[in-house]
């Protein structure tokens, strides 16, 4: 069963990260090229036939359409707020049913106007005469405005979405790979048509005393990963994801831009701190930049902390810091519209706490979208993005791990192959990790020097090719097995 989780939630603050949650958390199969206006049918609220307090509580209703001409039966409707919202939910049911919908076959996701999830419902043991009588059940968490009683607290099983139409065909040999992502159909090839494909692989390869290995195909190499390695999650390296700003445009920015600001007002120093994000152009080390950095008054005593209102803590702010406060100015439409979880206790202000303790240090950081590419950081730098993450630590293996064919070639086929969408944690935390030896790690630790030393060297590929082959060595893989994925990553 897939869970959703509360931090899943927190990661969803507009349309783009929504659409990420939509692939990574309900493992809907949409291709990436795709908006969410590509993949919905919208139904007006005068369709639905909603009125009063009800039309004016719905900005919009859609039915996700995943597949031409086959709706998924979820339906994402959009509050403008999230109190008396049952009600409205089951007026919008009501209408789904005189458009032809059957409310027993819908999945609801309830949001507000960020694409925030709030409430995932659905209706519980209904025959559609008993629609006006049926339990409508909520799976909910109580944030924000939200006061409602709820069955199920901070867990969501994500299977609830699953299409009720989806149909077991044993003839076209179509299953549902129950283990994996659900509504993502696969075609298994008959036992005597793989069997055949692999006899003709060792007949050609033994034509050819160069390639005089055993052919070996990606799932036995994925499942020899999984059986004789241990889960990512399970060592002593932790993922940890970025902050989220809310406006990365306000806060992140350039050296050009921050000597600006110290250059006007030097105490701009104080808040201005190291910051990594997704956008690298180099491997291995990665490139700074920097944050404007002011948590939340709820949790640090700024000047203007105990300020009487807004009004008068703006005026303290520009006081204090009048170049950030100039700078920030320019993006005072944005910083307010942003949603309550990127926001601190003023416009200007970040939700988050002070720095965060797993920043601090030497830490492996990288963006969780395929091929997985990694960097070592040595700095405090304040990771930037939910779709950032870091792992604090001072050993190179994971880094060589990480960067290697190995891994991309994992990835590849574990993932991307079958629409998998983004690396969230809990993808990476089942990644599979071998067992090291002092010796290997020695070895491993040697090259990665070298290399960070001058990631730019004409020397540093054939640095990497040399971990490629530690780290063939390190999982124990046949001939077979590394032919595989050199051919496969060549392509």
């Amino acid at each position: 069963m897939f869970i959703i989780t509360i931090d899943d939630i927190e990661d969803v603050i507009d349309e783009d990260t929504f659409m990420e949650f939509l692939t990574d958390m309900l493992h809907l199969p949409i291709p990436e090229d795709l908006t969410l206006e590509d993949i919905t049918s919208i139904f007006s609220n005068k369709a639905l036939g909603l009125s009063g307090f009800n039309d004016q509580q719905v900005l919009d209703c859609q039915e996700l359409c995943i597949s031409p001409d086959k709706p998924s039966d979820i339906i994402l409707i959009r509050f403008k707020s999230e109190t008396g919202y049952i009600g409205t939910l089951q007026a919008v049911a009501k209408g789904l049913d005189q458009q032809g919908n059957n409310p027993a076959d819908l999945r609801f996701i309830c949001t507000d106007e960020f694409f925030q999830p709030f409430a995932f419902a659905y209706f519980k043991d209904l025959a559609r005469e008993d629609r006006r009588t049926a339990e409508l059940n909520i799976l909910s968490w109580t944030q924000d405005n939200t006061r409602i009683s709820i069955s199920s607290e901070h867990e969501i099983p994500a299977d609830l979405f699953l299409n009720q139409s989806t149909e077991r065909t044993s003839g076209d040999n179509l299953i549902v790979d129950e283990k994996d992502d659900f509504d993502k159909k696969e075609v298994i090839p008959d036992k005597i048509e793989v069997e055949k494909e692999v006899e003709s692989s060792k007949i050609e390869s033994k034509t050819n005393l160069k390639d005089n290995v055993t052919p070996v195909l990606p799932d036995e190499l994925l499942e020899k990963l999984q059986k004789t390695c241990t889960p990512l999650g399970d060592t002593d390296w932790k993922i940890h994801k970025g902050v989220i700003t809310g406006c990365n445009k306000a806060y992140v920015i350039e050296e050009s831009k921050r000597q600006e600001l110290i250059d006007e007002d030097p105490k701009s120093a104080e808040i201005i701190k190291l910051a990594v994000g997704k956008h690298q152009e180099n491997l291995w080390k990665p490139v700074l930049k920097y944050i404007i950095w002011i948590p939340s008054s709820k949790n640090k005593q700024w000047e203007w902390a105990d300020a009487k209102n807004e009004t008068e803590a703006k005026k303290i702010f520009a006081q204090t810091y009048p170049a950030i406060s100039n700078h920030l100015s320019g993006f005072e439409i944005d910083l307010k519209g942003r949603h309550a979880s990127c926001k601190g206790k003023y416009s200007w202000e970040l939700t988050h706490r002070e720095h965060k303790p797993e920043f601090l240090g030497p830490k492996i950081t990288f963006y969780d979208k395929p091929p997985v590419v990694a960097y070592y950081d040595e700095s405090d730098a304040i990771v930037v993005s939910p779709f950032v993450h870091c792992i604090p630590t001072t050993d190179f293996s994971m880094l060589t791990i990480l960067n290697s064919k190995l891994a991309e070639w994992y990835v590849q086929n574990k993932y991307e192959k079958k629409g998998g969408g983004r690396l969230n944690k809990n993808k990476l935390n089942d990644f599979p990790v071998a067992d090291i030896t002092t010796k290997q790690k020695t070895k491993l630790t040697k090259i990665v020097e070298q290399i960070l030393e001058n990631p730019d060297s004409p020397k540093v590929p054939d640095l990497e090719e040399e971990i490629n082959q530690l780290i063939y060595d390190l999982y124990e893989l046949t001939p077979g097995e590394v032919k595989l994925i050199e051919e496969e990553s060549n392509k």
